[in-house]
């Protein structure tokens, strides 16, 4: 089954060198991890055998990486027992461009410094109206009046001049429904 990933190299494994217990031939081997530049990434490791783990040598990580590969199970029997495990096959890849934060590493930076929602400013309660004490009980204090940090506003959200290499058909007729 021939597939297509792409997305950033998370991790680059080193160049290994096995020796084939059969005929003691030496095979090298190079494995690396993709993510996807998503809000929620999903990861895949990635088996290259021969001349391309040699080739992964220039590549670094939060590169750009597409990868056509092969996935297989390979049957082992212990015991009398039958268990698989999934390779997948490196046979193609095409590098991009390094990415020094790519979006995966933006948005969870970006969501750390954001208050987790228990931590957000409660609105401002009116004061309690004052309540008869009876002798002998003591009341519990009053919650301290919490002041909501003041709201940021979003920048205005920007409008491509071009789309597609063509002028964009609201910055020609503005103030008008593009269509």
């Amino acid at each position: 089954m021939d597939k297509q990933f792409s997305g950033f190299i998370k991790w680059k494994g080193n160049l290994t060198t096995i020796v084939s217990k059969r005929d003691n031939k030496e095979t090298i081997f190079r494995e690396i991890i993709v993510s996807t530049d998503e809000q929620h990434p999903t990861s895949m490791l990635i088996t290259f055998w021969g001349d391309l783990a040699r080739q992964l040598e220039v590549a670094v990580p939060n590169q750009r990486i597409s990868v056509d590969f092969d996935i297989t199970a390979i049957e082992y029997v212990k015991d009398g027992k039958s268990f698989y495990k999934n390779n997948i096959k490196g046979w193609r890849f095409a590098l991009g461009a390094v990415d020094v934060q790519p979006n995966w590493v933006v948005s969870s930076a970006y969501q750390s410094q954001q208050p987790a929602p228990a931590q957000q400013a409660a609105p401002q309660q009116a004061a309690a109206p004052p309540v008869a004490t009876i002798p002998g009980y003591q009341q519990a204090a009053a919650p301290a009046q919490q002041v909501a940090a003041p709201q940021q506003v979003a920048a205005p959200q920007q409008v491509a001049m071009q789309v597609n290499g063509l002028p964009n058909p609201v910055m020609l007729n503005q103030g008008q429904a593009p269509f």
